[in-house]
């Protein structure tokens, strides 16, 4: 079974590609991201 985790682009880049290659060392097969206009509406 493959299971992936999801982070949020709001912490340094170098925070994200840490926790992303964590994840990977914990077993973890992929990694998502999001855009912000995904999360807030336009004002």
């Amino acid at each position: 079974m493959d299971i992936g985790i999801v982070l949020q682009t709001t912490p340094p880049a170098r925070r994200v590609i840490d926790l992303a290659k964590r994840a990977e060392a914990l077993g973890f097969s992929h990694v998502w991201t999001f855009d912000s206009h995904i999360l807030w509406e336009e004002p």
